[in-house]
């Protein structure tokens, strides 16, 4: 679940993205719980229709929780949880992502755009893989364009472009953005 200081950034976010003046249609997101409560607080400035994208959730990895691991045990792994048994590949996370990007912004018609709410490792990907059409190598995903908790990533897509523009948006604790 969302902490009480990651409901107020999300509502920071919200207000953030509005203030940006995008012409936004719906917000994609995850299945999982703190991405729901991620757009609910988005919502309260927002106020798009939601739609929910299983391709949006977070990476596959049960052996942590299977095994009962602690988190010091997996933070032991610097996050690479990916030399884990049964967990999804970073090439299937980072053609997952794509898939629904470029979905989401073939549905938008010219000066539109839309939210993806996903996850961590998955948006770590996805950016890595439009910036350089290929997979980033898990050992390198926390040093390399890795968002942090709340940062928005602004994907611009323009016509007849292969590569988006990409832009960071990060709300500061005090409020304002820059």
């Amino acid at each position: 679940h969302l902490s009480t200081l990651g409901k107020e950034h999300m509502l920071e976010v919200g207000q953030l993205i509005k203030a940006k003046g995008f012409n936004l249609t719906k917000i994609f997101t995850s299945p999982e719980t703190r991405a729901h409560e991620s757009v609910f607080e988005l919502n309260k400035t927002l106020k798009l229709p939601v739609e929910i994208v299983n391709d949006l959730d977070d990476v596959y990895a049960p052996y942590p929780y299977l095994q009962g691991w602690t988190m010091d045990k997996l933070i032991a792994l610097n996050g690479n949880n990916y030399i884990l048994p049964d967990t999804e590949r970073p090439e299937k996370v980072a053609q997952r992502m794509l898939k629904v990007f470029n979905t989401a912004a073939d549905s938008l018609k010219t000066g539109q755009a839309a939210i993806l709410l996903s996850h961590g490792d998955p948006i770590a990907f996805l950016i890595y893989i439009l910036t350089t059409n290929s997979v980033l190598d898990p050992e390198k995903i926390r040093r390399v364009q890795f968002p942090k908790k709340g940062q928005v990533t602004v994907a611009v897509v323009g016509a007849n472009e292969k590569l988006p523009t990409l832009y960071l948006l990060n709300p500061d604790v005090e409020g304002s953005a820059y």
